[in-house]
């Protein structure tokens, strides 16, 4: 999504770009199956679902200035960082378990 570009057809608003599961173990390796990149997918829908909400999205606008490239870095060199993003998921995966 882009702030800065109100040209853009991603200005405010949130797009996800999804590689398969071969392609994400090779950039990321310690996505070893299909299940560990099935979570990250989920993780990113659900920062989707969030960004739907205008406060949501003027909060991230307006406090938050990171890019993919950084956010990569910091899961890379981080294992606070990389443990958390897993805790996070295992928290989203059983509230989709609580409503089924």
């Amino acid at each position: 999504m882009s702030f800065t570009d109100a040209t853009s057809p991603y200005y405010y608003h949130p797009i996800m770009f999804c590689s398969n599961v071969e392609t994400a173990s090779r950039l990321i390796p310690e996505v070893k199956n299909t299940e560990e990149w099935l979570q990250m997918v989920l993780h990113e829908y659900f920062h989707a679902f969030q960004f739907n909400h205008k406060n949501s999205i003027n909060y991230l606008a307006d406090s938050i200035a990171l890019s993919v490239d950084s956010l990569h870095g910091y899961y890379r060199r981080n294992n606070w960082f990389r443990d958390y993003l897993k805790m996070e998921t295992e928290y989203l995966l059983k509230a989709i378990d609580a409503q089924a």
